[in-house]
């Protein structure tokens, strides 16, 4: 598939994203209790003695291989060959619908649109990617709901998948953090502790920005080649044993990288927004994308995602972008 759609997913801004898909982080579950229970959900950001910080944009876009830019993931298809193209996905969702599964399996999904010659096979495929990696839910089958981002995205057209993936992780680490709390309150009365929950967002993204930004925590990084993603370094690697990620974070305010990806790493892609030198750009027309991409991470704005909006600050955390931390305030 990467050798037929390179050049489509590179317009559509999903290249590096699906190259991701293939590396396997290695969950630190005690790592990511100790960020939920610092995380605060009215500002969206982690509560350190030291200050502030967050996921941002940037993350999601340099680790994750996101696109800021596009249309909604809440996007329609129009004209009447896109419509036939996602009927013809619902009717076969239909179909598989009535196997002895009860459900759209994304096994049986890929079974039957792999090396089948459809017309829809990149359709299809984008729905099982997106299903799979980018928006998974509980019964690990094929959404519906994601028809419409494949149809766009099989043509080359960006959709803001940033913003949609970065909602969801906000979302469940808020709930997660709730849970903590209540658990907390509870686990006198619970010979489980009571914290039970399920996430389906990307909380390795989560675990990535930790090791990026936090030195105490970070195991060794492998070497990536020429044309690897970033995320590639962390590929199968075994996080540190942290005797208590608390005093870890408390005592990190001096050693917190605040622009890690500044930094070169190997022969990784650079981007053009971390120059080596300090410069003036007026955002507008005719601006470089990858700078409108970086401005766009700047901006305080609400983060649209599949059944969830959540608030984006990134004025609470400057320093992360490289700027003058004022004291945060509210941004109408």
């Amino acid at each position: 598939m990467a050798f037929l759609h390179q050049a489509t997913w590179k317009r559509a801004g999903i290249y590096e994203a699906v190259l991701n898909s293939m590396y396997q982080i290695r969950r630190d579950s005690d790592l990511l209790f100790g960020f939920a229970k610092r995380w605060c959900s009215e500002t969206n950001t982690f509560i350190f003695p030291w200050g502030e910080a967050t996921i941002t944009l940037e993350d999601t876009m340099v680790l994750g291989g996101y696109s800021v830019f596009g249309d909604s993931v809440l996007c329609s298809v129009e004209s009447e060959e896109l419509k036939e193209t996602e009927n013809n996905l619902k009717e076969m969702q239909a179909v598989l619908r009535k196997t002895k599964a009860k459900k759209v399996c994304q096994a049986l999904w890929l079974k039957k649109f792999m090396d089948s010659d459809s017309k829809f096979e990149h359709e299809a495929f984008l729905s099982y990617w997106l299903s799979r990696y980018v928006f998974q839910n509980a019964g690990k089958s094929i959404r519906d709901c994601v028809f419409s981002i494949a149809i766009h995205l099989a043509r080359g057209r960006k959709i803001a998948l940033a913003p949609a993936v970065l909602a969801s992780i906000y979302k469940d680490l808020s709930l997660l953090k709730e849970k903590i709390v209540a658990s907390n309150k509870l686990e006198s009365d619970d010979e489980d502790g009571g914290l039970k929950l399920r996430i389906f967002s990307q909380f390795h993204l989560v675990q990535i920005w930790a090791w990026e930004r936090f030195l105490e925590l970070r195991p060794n990084p492998k070497v990536i080649n020429y044309g690897d993603t970033r995320m590639a370094r962390w590929d199968q690697v075994k996080g540190l044993e942290i005797e208590s990620v608390r005093l870890a974070l408390d005592s990190a305010g001096e050693s917190f990288q605040w622009r890690p990806y500044a930094m070169a790493v190997n022969d990784c892609n650079f981007p053009k927004f971390y120059a080596e030198k300090e410069m003036f750009v007026s955002v507008g027309l005719g601006l470089d994308e990858e700078l409108q991409s970086f401005a766009r991470c700047l901006r305080v704005s609400e983060l649209v995602g599949l059944g969830c909006i959540e608030q984006y600050l990134p004025h609470r955390v400057a320093m992360q972008f490289g700027l003058d931390q004022d004291l945060p305030g509210c941004v109408d």
